[in-house]
């Protein structure tokens, strides 16, 4: 069970990073 503020919180970071 993942929760929306564990997946905002697992592409944030990621999208970020694979941004730059």
């Amino acid at each position: 069970v993942f929760t929306l503020a564990e997946l905002v919180n697992d592409i944030t970071p990621e999208n970020l990073h694979e941004n730059i």
